[in-house]
C-alpha cells in the first residue's frame, strides 16, 4: 500500500495560534472612541462652508470699503475672529460633552467628574457620525 498523498502535521498542545497568550486588558481609565478637535464640527457639510467662506469674503469687501481698509486686511481680521468663536465654541463643546472613559480594574464608567458603575447601566446610545 502506497504513502497517502498529504502530510498531517501534528502540534503540540503548547505550540499553536489556539494557545497563544491573550493580549492583557489596559489598566486604568481608558477612553472610549476618538475624540480631536474636529469632533464637534462633523456635523458641518462642505456646502455649508463653501457658502461660509463665500459670504466672508463678500463681507470684508464691503467693510473694507466702508471703513477705508484693504479688502484683504478686513478679510484677516475677520479670519482672526472666525477663528476665536470657532476655538471657543469647540472648547465649550468639548466641556459640556467629555470623552467618556471606562474603568476595567474597578468596573466604572466615566463621563467629566460623574462616576458610574458598569453594572448600573442596562442601555446606552451608539452615536455614529460620519468620517
Amino acid at each position: 500500500m502506497d504513502a497517502p498523498a498529504f502530510v498531517v502535521h501534528s502540534h503540540r498542545p503548547s505550540e499553536g495560534p489556539m494557545n497563544a497568550a491573550a493580549p492583557a486588558l489596559p489598566h486604568g481609565w481608558v477612553p472610549i472612541g476618538e475624540r480631536r478637535w474636529r469632533s464637534a464640527w462633523i456635523g458641518g457639510t462642505w456646502l455649508f462652508a463653501v457658502v461660509f467662506i463665500a459670504n466672508g469674503l463678500n463681507l470684508s469687501i464691503i467693510l473694507g470699503r466702508i471703513f477705508d481698509v484693504s479688502p484683504f486686511a478686513m478679510a484677516g481680521a475677520l479670519l482672526l475672529i472666525l477663528v476665536a468663536i470657532l476655538a471657543l465654541v469647540t472648547f465649550v463643546h468639548n466641556r459640556r460633552w467629555p470623552q467618556p472613559a471606562v474603568n476595567l480594574d474597578t468596573s466604572e464608567l466615566r463621563a467629566g467628574t460623574k462616576v458610574v458603575p458598569l453594572a448600573h447601566i442596562d442601555s446606552a446610545s451608539l452615536g455614529v457620525t460620519p468620517l
